[in-house]
């Protein structure tokens, strides 16, 4: 049989990976009157810190990022009517207690990746928030075990 038409191996799939396999994501309502990124976070601030500190209590120690997309429009001298949507995300944190729950980071990362964005060109305008969510997977580091038994087995080759 040729190097064509032989059989492959499956390859490991590449996208979200977790602990048997228990990713999860919370979406919150968005309605057409959210207008400001700022404003949407603050007002849902209890409920994004319920739904993490839920997870955590849960999964003990959890993973996770949000999601945030968001319409603008240019300012434009000749008052052309244009929209984009931009989708933004954090980078992944784990969170291990529910006390550490921070919104206050998330909203801190979303709003320098908007700052970001409107360095690159015309100065966008918020138009609306078109969708806001979290998605988290329990997360296991290593255990002490793990880390003592491969230790060991180190020392040993190097004498």
């Amino acid at each position: 049989m040729c190097n064509t038409c032989r059989p492959r191996p499956r390859r490991p799939q590449v996208g979200r990976h977790a602990l048997h396999h228990a990713v999860q994501t919370r979406e919150f309502a968005v309605d057409s009157s959210d207008a400001n990124a700022i404003q949407y976070i603050n007002n849902n601030a209890v409920n994004i810190r319920d739904s993490l500190s839920h997870a955590a209590d849960q999964h003990i120690s959890i993973k996770f990022y949000t999601t945030i997309d968001i319409e603008f429009h240019p300012i434009t001298p000749d008052r052309e009517l244009q929209e984009t949507t931009a989708g933004f995300r954090t980078s992944p944190e784990i969170l291990s207690s529910s006390k550490t729950a921070d919104v206050s980071k998330i909203l801190a990362a979303i709003l320098a990746a908007i700052d970001n964005f409107n360095r690159r060109g015309f100065g966008w305008q918020i138009t609306r928030v078109v969708h806001f969510s979290i998605t988290f997977a329990l997360y296991a580091t290593g255990t002490r075990k793990y880390i003592y038994s491969n230790s060991k087995k180190n020392s040993i080759k190097k004498q």
